[in-house]
């Protein structure tokens, strides 16, 4: 599934506002390996059930964009031993 460059830089502009270093999210190889994942995962959802959510622009939402938040606290290391 590929995401259109609107969602991208939506999605970037979202999360450089919570005050994430956005230069990971500009690697293409990056966003490709995402895009691939949220592909399997919808293809695979048709066959097993593994999350409600059908609609492709919701999932980029509620599954990419929603699991990158959690990178600004990645440089501060083991949160939990």
């Amino acid at each position: 599934m590929k995401f259109t460059n609107e969602q991208w830089v939506e999605a970037c502009d979202f999360l450089g506002s919570l005050g994430l270093d956005t230069s990971l999210l500009n690697a293409a190889s990056f966003r490709s390996e995402l895009e691939r994942y949220l592909g399997l995962l919808l293809k695979k959802n048709e066959e097993l059930n593994l999350t409600s959510l059908r609609d492709p622009n919701v999932a980029f939402w509620k599954h990419i964009v929603d699991s990158l938040t959690i990178l600004q606290w990645e440089p501060m290391g083991a949160v939990i031993d």
